[in-house]
Parts: C-alpha cells; sequence; structure tokens
C-alpha cells in the first residue's frame, strides 16, 4: 500500500512537470547508457586480459560491437521505464503497437530508404566511391544473411528506442513548456550530445544528426506520432550500413553489397577535393554536405507542406 502510494504520488508529479519528466528521462538514459557501456569495456577488458591479447585487439573487438551494445542499451532502458510503470508513466501499448509498426514505421521506413538509395547513387556518381561486388557468398550465404540480418535488426531496434526517448518523452515534455521550435532543437541538441558519448563523431557527423533529428522531429510533430520519423531514420541507416556497407557513426560494417571510398592517391583527377567534401570522403555519407543540403531541404518542405498541420498539433501531445 506504501509503495504504490509513492509510486502514484512520483508519478503525478512527472506529470505536473513536463520539463522535470524530459530532463529527468535524458538524464537517466544518459546514465543507464554509458554506465551500460563501460560495464562491457570492463567486462570485455577483463576476459581478454587473460588471453595477453594487446590493448588494440580489446579495443578493435570493443569497436565491432558498438552499434549492438549501444543498441542492447537502450532497449534496457525501455524494460526499466516499462517495469517501473507508473512511477514512469509508460506502458507497453505507448511504446509499440502492431497499428504503429504498420501504419506509421513502415511507410516511414520505406521513405528513408529510398533516400538511401539516393545517396548511394550520389557517391558512386561522384566518384569518390567505388563498387566492389557482392560479397554474400553461396557456401556461406546462411552466416552471411544471419549476421546482416542481425545488423538490420540491431539499427531498426536502436532507432526505435531512442525516437521513443528524444521525441516521445523528451519532446513531449519539452513542448508542454515551450514553443516546438525551441523544444524541437533542445531535444535533437540532446539527441545529439548522447550519441557523441555513444560514438566517436566529428563536427561533420554531428552536423548531419542534428538535421536528421530535426526532419525526424518534423514528421513526428506532423503525424502526432513518434514511429513514422523512427521509421525514416532507420530506413536510411539500413540501406547504407548493411546493405551498401558504408560507414555511419563511425562503425564499418561488410554488407551484402561492397562499396568503399578510393585512397585518395588511387583516384583520377575527376575525382576532386570537392567531390570528396561533398561525399563525406573516408568519413562516410553521414559527414557529408551534400546530405546535409538535402535534409534542409527535407526539413524546409516539411514545413512547408504541413504548415497548418504543424500550427492545429501546437497543443496536441505525441503519441
Amino acid at each position: 500500500m506504501l509503495l504504490d502510494r509513492v509510486s502514484n504520488q512520483l508519478s503525478a508529479s512527472l506529470r505536473s512537470r513536463p520539463l522535470l519528466s524530459a530532463v529527468g528521462h535524458l538524464l537517466a538514459y544518459t546514465v543507464v547508457s554509458v554506465c551500460f557501456y563501460l560495464l562491457v569495456l570492463t567486462l570485455i577488458t577483463y576476459f581478454l586480459a587473460f588471453s595477453r591479447s594487446r590493448f588494440q585487439d580489446i579495443t578493435d573487438v570493443f569497436g565491432a560491437n558498438a552499434l549492438p551494445l549501444v543498441s542492447l542499451g537502450s532497449v534496457l532502458f525501455l524494460v526499466l521505464l516499462r517495469a517501473l510503470n507508473p512511477i514512469t508513466a509508460t506502458t507497453t501499448d505507448e511504446i509499440f503497437t502492431l497499428f504503429r509498426l504498420r501504419k506509421r514505421f513502415l511507410p516511414g521506413f520505406g521513405i528513408g530508404a529510398a533516400l538511401g538509395l539516393g545517396i548511394v547513387a550520389a557517391v558512386l556518381v561522384s566518384g569518390s566511391y567505388r563498387y566492389l561486388g557482392v560479397l554474400v557468398q553461396m557456401d556461406e550465404a546462411l552466416l552471411s544473411m544471419t549476421s546482416i540480418g542481425f545488423r538490420v535488426l540491431t539499427l531498426v531496434v536502436l532507432v526505435y528506442c531512442e525516437e521513443f526517448i528524444f521525441r516521445y518523452k523528451v519532446l513531449n515534455g519539452l513542448r508542454a513548456v515551450m514553443s516546438d521550435p525551441m523544444a524541437v532543437v533542445l531535444s535533437t541538441l540532446a539527441f545529439c550530445w548522447v550519441k557523441s558519448l555513444q560514438f566517436d563523431l566529428g563536427i561533420a557527423q554531428l552536423a548531419t544528426l542534428f538535421l536528421i533529428g530535426i526532419a525526424v522531429s518534423v514528421r513526428t510533430i506532423t503525424e502526432a506520432d513518434f514511429s513514422k520519423g523512427a521509421g525514416y531514420w532507420a530506413g536510411i541507416l539500413v540501406i547504407l550500413h548493411p546493405v551498401f556497407s558504408l560507414p555511419i557513426l563511425g562503425n564499418d560494417y561488410q554488407g551484402i553489397f561492397l562499396i568503399r571510398y578510393q585512397n585518395p592517391e588511387l583516384t583520377t583527377a575527376s575525382t576532386s577535393q570537392l567531390s570528396r567534401f561533398l561525399t563525406g570522403g573516408a568519413g562516410g555519407p553521414l559527414s557529408s554536405i551534400a546530405i546535409q543540403l538535402v535534409l534542409v531541404v527535407d526539413i524546409l518542405q516539411g514545413i512547408l507542406k504541413n504548415k497548418k498541420t504543424l500550427l492545429t498539433n501546437r497543443n496536441r501531445g505525441i503519441k
């Protein structure tokens, strides 16, 4: 009885203080993510130390599994949120429903995948990247496709969980106490800050993530649902990384098709420094200024196309 009473009081307190709720979810996710990351790093170092592995070997093992670890950390945080209901006011239906998957996430995924294919075509036409063939061999098809499927699942789960955190919990809380533009910018800056803690990112990649956050937030407010924006972002990442083997978020992986950045010493004269700058060079498409310009156009188009909807949804919460 006493525990239930305390839980209800804490839940009511968070609901009556949306800003506190938004900041609390942000800080809690940051702490859980970083602590889980450090715990796994400690365990990896501990076990590999007995085999007299070099520090570089430990770094390589940890770096190769960075995305799955971050994804698992995000799932762990959502499990904690659900387990602490009603204190966190988080139900299973808020996180996931089949209707949301079919009607919102999958259409958004299709749009993102189409943009991802456009990005791949652009980097190939530029000459900075080269198509090297199909990596999946018939004698290893089952093992390769299992690995690729796991990578796809990792990205989809990571994006979905983080969009729930940043575009549902954080953005919703901020919108309750400030204007939509300010809430979008602050929640996106928080998203970039957490990404910088999770991965080794440069300024160009953080700029792209900021624009992605704005584009997804516009979709989220327009639809009054976070899952379509989650599908959009997941579609881009899946096409770039597991399908075409392009580096993302400081992670390299060999997917179905192999596309690689050409060594500057081996490129032709037509592959200029400007071309590498536009396509992101060795840092991958997320470092590309051309992609950033596409995202700016996407943001402006989304705002102008849905201006009335955005104004109508000003006081409408995100589902």
